[in-house]
């Protein structure tokens, strides 16, 4: 993970580059959160060894059966993603 915080381009909020275990660096949102790892969970994070996990967002007070840390890749919160999105432009 980069020590040195960015910015996005498109809408100027603070990221964080992540390296995934492929080599390419990912942004993402800079501050990590608590998920739990499962197949049929329709988010993705980015744990700070580099794996890309499947899961959902942990909800205080609940139960998490495999909880875990990790970081949004900004593209599931920036605003303007569908201008990054290759086929999309």
């Amino acid at each position: 993970m980069s020590a040195d915080p960015g910015r996005c381009r498109s809408c100027g909020a603070p990221i964080v580059w992540v390296r995934t275990r492929t080599g390419s660096a990912m942004p993402c949102d800079p501050e990590p959160v608590d998920f739990w790892h499962t197949a049929q969970g329709d988010e993705r994070y980015v744990t700070e060894d580099g794996r890309t996990l499947a899961g959902s967002r942990s909800q205080p007070g609940l139960f998490s059966p495999d909880p875990r840390k990790g970081y949004i890749p900004h593209w599931a919160t920036c605003p303007h993603a569908d201008k990054h999105r290759k086929g999309r432009r």
